[in-house]
């Protein structure tokens, strides 16, 4: 009975550990995903705000300028976790991607939307994220993140610029947890190892108190009868 009460109970235990550990994953996953997305938003506003506050319209700045907007891009799509960085901006009525720091540095400080038209990425995914949570996005002014293709996120950071929200970093980020993964899975092994261990001392302890009492009481019982044929004697 004990045996089948300790198996059952181990069952059990281990199915709630699964269940809070896969909860705690998940977690984990999103909130990693939105704060690599949130840093990248800021560092890119930044920016942004540092030409508008030191403008210099000089060739050489121009081109710092965009160097930077490009390297702040391209680092990230260079980690092994992030898939995409666009960044989405409504300018007269009209929705521009972008991930170029040329284009970027145009809409923002050239001439206009009209020279900054990019044919050379497809954007259409991360346009219709944008607009199917564009509503949700200038209203709560959160991040807005969705799971899809099992690990992958995509998230949607509102950009600010002049203090109001003009669109939209768009990521596609797989956050890279194989390291915590196996982590936690060697500590979740050695502590199974132990609890396993203990439950064979315990029933071993029980065995050999078992055994040392029915001999006891072998013992006692042989010395009552010995006693009894004596006294019928």
């Amino acid at each position: 009975v004990v045996i089948i009460f300790q198996t059952a109970l181990s069952f059990l235990n281990n199915q709630a550990t699964n269940q809070i550990f896969q909860e705690a994953m998940d977690y984990y996953r999103r909130d990693s995903a939105e704060r690599v997305a949130d840093l990248t938003t800021t560092a890119l506003e930044l920016q942004v705000d540092h030409v508008e506050v030191s403008p210099d319209l000089s060739r050489e700045a121009r081109d710092a300028s965009i160097l930077a907007i490009d390297k702040l891009l391209s680092q990230q799509t260079l980690q092994r976790n992030i898939d995409e960085a666009i960044l989405i901006v409504e300018q007269d009525n009209n929705v521009h991607a972008m991930k170029d720091g040329e284009h970027i540095y145009d809409l923002f400080f050239g001439n206009g939307p009209g020279i900054i038209a990019d044919t050379s990425t497809d954007f259409s995914a991360a346009k219709d994220f944008y607009s199917r949570n564009r509503e949700e996005l200038f209203l709560e002014e959160q991040i807005i993140s969705s799971l899809v293709e099992g690990n992958t996120f995509k998230v949607l950071v509102p950009f600010y610029n002049r203090g109001e929200i003009t669109g939209a970093a768009y990521m596609r980020i797989t956050p890279d947890i194989a390291g915590f993964l196996s982590l936690i899975e060697s500590a979740y092994n050695q502590s199974g190892v132990l609890f396993t261990g203990l439950i064979l001392m315990g029933f071993m302890a029980m065995f050999f108190i078992y055994s040392y009492t029915a001999k006891e009481r072998d013992v006692v019982q042989q010395q009552l009868f010995d006693q009894r044929a004596r006294l019928l004697t």
